[in-house]
């Protein structure tokens, strides 16, 4: 059995759903449980409608909603469940980390620094980042169409690699833009972070994009 915790943004029911599947088509034993934000249920309930139309036997794909508390507890100590993965925040991965040695999981995490009032932090980053001197380039606002919520407009600043703006993930259409002159220089900024969810180089030459970690040669 494996397991999968959503977050709330809308592609990540169908996006982990499937890859956390994808495993019966190889093996035909895999149940799995899908386990939705309590936000935003109701597009994992759309994509089991999928599930079926596909043509998944019964009790292959099920899915549970409720709080993280109540139901994502029971999954995480659930001694059953073979790997439980996740996405959100740092502090539950850290929980469900706890729960997964205690029970024998292999626990996959996929954090990123969201909240429940994540919404209301993100202009308390673009502040703190007008506040270390930053330089906006685009948005850096509450949208203007938004009348309720906080619905930010895409925004592109330019600043220090030290500045909370930039050490921290903003969950939200924020990207700092750092700038550096070396390869071993733009190799520590990108290490100097406690974050790193995905890497990429866009360059115009090949020979510049393929860059050694660890011994293996990545082309980007």
């Amino acid at each position: 059995m494996t397991s999968q915790i959503f977050t709330y943004n809308f592609d990540t029911p169908t996006f982990k759903g499937t890859t956390n599947i994808d495993g019966w088509y190889a093996r035909r034993l895999i149940l799995t449980i899908l386990e939705p934000s309590e936000i935003t249920p109701l597009t994992a309930q759309r994509f089991c409608d999928f599930i079926i139309e596909a043509g998944f036997p019964p009790d292959v794909v099920n899915i549970i909603n409720g709080y993280g508390h109540t139901v994502g507890q029971v999954i995480s100590e659930h001694p059953d469940n073979s790997k439980v993965a996740f996405t959100g925040s740092t502090l539950v991965g850290k929980k469900i980390q706890e729960a997964s040695a205690k029970s024998n999981l292999k626990a996959g995490m996929d954090l990123k620094s969201y909240r429940y009032n994540s919404t209301c932090r993100v202009m308390s980053y673009l502040h703190s980042a007008r506040e270390d001197g930053a330089q906006f380039h685009v948005g850096g606002e509450k949208h203007e169409n938004a009348k309720k919520g906080y619905f930010i407009q895409p925004t592109v600043f330019t600043g220090e690699n030290s500045m909370r703006s930039v050490q921290e993930e903003i969950f939200r259409p924020v990207a700092a833009l750092i700038k550096f002159k070396t390869e071993e220089e733009a190799i520590a900024l990108a290490n100097d972070s406690s974050y790193g969810l995905v890497a990429a180089v866009f360059s115009e030459s090949s020979s510049t994009g393929d860059t050694r970690v660890g011994g293996w040669s990545c082309l980007c």
